[in-house]
């Protein structure tokens, strides 16, 4: 059934999503980076290289990227939207909160998982702050091998956002972990799994754990596609490979967790991170791995479930349970 989608230029149908990233950034920000008088942002410079890029996915058959950038990372609502004016993209913003221990505002630590709710709703409902955009999906996240009580209080505010509105939900998770837990977490609240995706899944190649994560029902991102500092592509080519042979493509959905510009890194992190920038941009996934994709016997409507009949079913889906 269609449904109605908040972008950072207005609201779409569900059927116009088209081939969707589901987890994407235009731009990465540090905490804190704003009050660092020696910080180097170039606006014009971060806005230009994102232009360029989405329009090169345009290109590529590229509808819709989802950009899951939690407060405090520089989430940018007006930038957002400039790039997708002058690109052509569907941009879909996000509301939710960064793990503990890398980006979570100490403010939200001292709230209730319903006054954190309330604020997830208004982005989603009202829009974020004074800008009038507003929020299409809601971000969880969780550190390394356990959840700490602020970051389940802020899943739990997650899924009654998501239930109160129908967004759906898009994790982080670390290494590999702690993804079944975030599903019961969700599960327990009465949100049905179609409605969230667990992320960066495909940082883990233990099968048994990714089947673990599907058993709850819900769709799984391998959306780090790229990133060879975090982990080799031929694992993530294996593991999917296995996972789609064994009948889980309908709960699959592909991206990258790509940037155009970072800011507040230390100096050494950012020679590194902006090399790799110029060595995969957005299309990396269309110019690199979906060919090796195919060579290895996965066809066109595989591909084609993962990027656009999945995405959509996500945004689709009912909150609660039928």
């Amino acid at each position: 059934m269609e449904t109605s989608i908040n972008t950072v230029l207005g609201t779409i149908r569900s059927s116009q999503l088209g081939l969707t990233l589901m987890h994407e950034h235009l731009k990465v920000a540090w905490l804190g980076w704003e009050m660092d008088p020696f910080n180097t942002y170039d606006r014009k410079g971060a806005l230009r290289a994102a232009i360029e890029n989405m329009k090169e996915i345009r290109e590529l058959g590229v509808s819709t990227i989802v950009d899951p950038l939690p407060m405090g990372l520089g989430r940018d609502p007006e930038f957002s939207a400039e790039v997708a004016q002058a690109s052509g993209i569907n941009v879909i913003i996000s509301t939710g909160i960064d793990l503990e221990g890398r980006a979570m505002p100490p403010y939200f630590t001292v709230r209730t998982a319903r006054e954190i709710a309330d604020v997830y709703v208004s982005d989603l409902t009202r829009g974020i702050g004074a800008t009038g955009i507003r929020a299409g999906i809601i971000k969880a996240a969780t550190g390394e091998g356990r959840i700490t009580a602020n970051e389940e209080r802020a899943l739990r505010a997650a899924a009654r956002a998501s239930l109160a509105t129908g967004a759906p939900i898009v994790t982080h998770t670390s290494r590999g972990t702690m993804g079944p837990q975030q599903a019961d977490i969700f599960i327990s609240e009465g949100l049905a799994p179609e409605k969230f995706m667990i992320g960066h899944c495909c940082r883990s190649t233990d099968v048994g754990y990714l089947k673990e994560v599907l058993g709850k029902g819900c769709s799984i991102g391998f959306d780090q596609i790229g990133l060879s500092y975090i982990h080799s592509d031929d694992d993530r080519l294996g593991t999917l490979t296995r996972l789609l042979s064994e009948g889980y493509a309908s709960r699959i959905l592909l991206s990258q967790d790509h940037f155009c510009c970072i800011v507040g890194a230390d100096p050494k992190r950012l020679r590194e991170l902006t090399a790799l920038l110029g060595a995969h941009r957005h299309s990396y996934l269309f110019r690199e791995f979906l060919p090796r994709l195919r060579q290895a016997g996965v066809g066109g409507p595989v591909i084609q479930q993962m990027l656009v009949d999945n995405p959509r079913t996500l945004f689709q889906a009912k909150a609660t349970r039928q």
